[in-house]
């Protein structure tokens, strides 16, 4: 059961990893109920997501089920603790506005 989780750590990570190159829409920056609610279910869809990513590479691998369900569970388990840690950080590359009146070279 350990090599699994380990099997599905190694697995969702790069994929985890993939997935933060893909383009974001831009959207203000705007505190309340809503956003927080939608960065909350975008979380959420990206976790089952990649447990269903990971939950397909595992049984290509031949995994068995027991194993298959403890990989799974331990990586939604692990994101699901690792959730409210991270609630308003995004890993994306956004540029950094130059303020007015300097410039980029010195």
């Amino acid at each position: 059961m350990l090599q699994a989780i380990l099997l599905a750590g190694i697995v969702a990570a790069p994929l985890g990893s993939a997935a933060l190159f893909l383009p974001a829409r831009r959207q203000a920056r705007r505190a309340g109920a809503w956003s927080a609610i939608r960065r909350f279910g975008f979380a959420v869809i990206g976790t089952v997501m990649l447990a269903a990513a990971v939950a397909v590479i595992l049984k290509l691998l031949g995994a068995s089920q027991h194993n298959l369900l403890a990989g799974v569970a331990g990586m939604v388990f692990a994101s699901l603790i690792w959730m409210p840690v991270t609630r308003r950080w995004s890993a994306r590359a956004t540029p950094t506005p130059t303020p007015t009146g300097s410039s980029a070279t010195s």
